[in-house]
């Protein structure tokens, strides 16, 4: 089940979760113990849930037609981050008008090139060196997926 929460105290617990945080911040992000997550009318923070919320994926609007997102599934729940980010992308394209969902990846992260992948995105480009962790400079993997992959005609 997906559930749109606003509650931004638990989409915080679990960005910041120690094995989670390193993957979702930057060389210039807070600390994990200054990270607040945004509150607008442009975000959306959806729950994936299985008794109680298992990870947070969030949409951001980039235009009328495109989101960006990012998954963040805790990690004794990594197993369904497949179903959980398939079923937010359905939520999502069946909730607005988006016909378009984009993700950035830095190329070091393996796991999450991967489950964009398994999920139906398609590699898009890349950003070069447009990413700082741990002092170096890393490339952005774009990769998309249309709603017609998720919710066909």
């Amino acid at each position: 089940m997906i559930e749109r929460t606003f509650d931004t105290d638990i989409v915080r617990k679990i960005i910041i979760h120690p094995k989670l945080y390193p993957y979702c911040s930057e060389d210039g992000s807070p600390g994990p113990e200054d990270f607040e997550p945004l509150e607008n009318d442009q975000v959306f923070y959806l729950l994936p849930i299985i008794d109680a919320p298992i990870g947070v994926i969030i949409f951001t609007h980039q235009n009328a037609i495109m989101s960006a997102v990012h998954i963040c599934i805790l990690p004794q729940w990594w197993g369904f981050a497949k179903t959980a980010s398939i079923s937010a992308l359905w939520w999502i394209f069946q909730n607005t008008d988006y016909t378009k969902v984009i993700g950035t990846i830095p190329e070091y992260n393996r796991h999450a090139r991967s489950l964009g992948l398994r999920i139906g995105f398609e590699n898009e480009g890349r950003y070069r060196k447009a990413f700082l962790k741990d002092g170096k400079e890393w490339d952005l993997i774009l990769m998309g997926i249309r709603k017609e992959a998720i919710c066909p005609l």
